[in-house]
């Protein structure tokens, strides 16, 4: 068996390909009995032609089918948002072509029942007899999100908390001038108490 590394980002999966004459059902296989994928959270592999030719059951999971076949034979972009979609196939595009993109795309991806949900992709590429695939590791990020949320709600807080403590000082700057002018008006014996 010939070792083949994954292009780009070469910690997120290795690939055993046994022959040069693989397609896309054959990667599939392949991968799936590979020890590392079982314990890739949610994994996804899509040919040129931006079908994906393998799923494992977290990535069904993460966009609501009830099993992995389900997804294959479909576009990419059934589980793309429609705002993000036209951007993400740019990115496979010229990744296919060998252009150099980021290998970690944000964008909030389309249930099967509709329902937006927020992930990161991991994506590399890897060409097999002369066919190239796009090997994509997806991560859930609401979870992130919302914790991102709440450290900007925070840092809000404290920064009102900051202003109020500066205007209350400088009130209270204000206010000590007020009143040590008074009392030295009514200590002089300029002014009478009322």
């Amino acid at each position: 068996k010939a070792l083949l590394a994954v292009r780009g980002r070469a910690d997120l999966l290795i690939v055993n390909a046994a022959s040069k004459s693989f397609d896309g059902l054959r990667l599939a296989a392949q991968v799936r009995s590979d020890e590392h994928t079982r314990h890739t959270p949610i994994l996804a592999i899509v040919e040129q032609d931006e079908r994906i030719v393998y799923a494992n059951q977290a990535l069904a999971q993460i966009f609501g089918y009830p099993q992995p076949e389900a997804l294959l034979g479909r576009r990419a972009a059934t589980i793309q948002g429609e705002q993000d979609n036209e951007r993400l196939q740019e990115f496979g595009r010229k990744r296919v072509r060998g252009e150099p993109v980021s290998s970690v795309y944000v964008f909030r991806g389309r249930k099967k029942d509709g329902h937006p949900v927020d992930v990161e992709a991991s994506v590399s590429s890897a060409e097999i007899a002369g066919k190239t695939y796009l090997i994509s590791v997806v991560r859930d990020i609401r979870e992130r999100l919302d914790l991102e949320a709440q450290l900007r709600h925070a840092q809000k807080m404290e920064s009102v908390g900051q202003l109020a403590a500066g205007v209350a000082h400088d009130f209270n700057n204000i206010m000590t001038i007020i009143q040590c002018h008074t009392c030295l008006l009514l200590a002089s014996g300029h002014l009478e108490p009322t």
